[in-house]
């Protein structure tokens, strides 16, 4: 494997090297090659013209997202109480109690149920 990508560095680099521009030539000519580890310097940097840094990954779960994870775990009559910062909160029912249920923002797990 490793030979492999070797002669195949060395064949990529003897081709550009014959594909210089000449001196009757004029302007700037870009090479960029991306070769490395996925996810850790792998492809064009994002101040390249043409590309656009990653969007950012969604870092909270909407109030109606958080609403149906509770309903998953077996509440019913579920209204938001509070859907602001790192923890929401809801008053749902199961087995004709009232509760009080929190969940994460970020990760969609119940943190604590207390009841009313």
């Amino acid at each position: 494997m490793l030979k492999k990508t070797a002669l195949a560095a060395g064949a990529l680099a003897l081709a550009a090297m014959a594909f210089q521009p000449g001196e009757a030539e004029a302007g700037n000519v870009g090479v960029y090659f991306g070769i490395g580890v996925p996810g850790f310097g792998y492809g064009a940097p994002a101040h390249y013209p043409g590309y656009y840094p990653a969007p950012r990954p969604r870092y909270r779960l909407s109030c109606g997202q958080a609403r149906h994870i509770v309903r998953r775990h077996g509440y019913h009559r579920i209204r938001a109480r509070d859907c602001r910062g790192k923890i929401y909160g809801f008053v749902a029912r199961k087995h004709h109690r009232l509760y009080m249920v929190k969940v994460n923002a970020r990760n969609g797990r119940i943190v604590g149920r207390y009841r009313i």
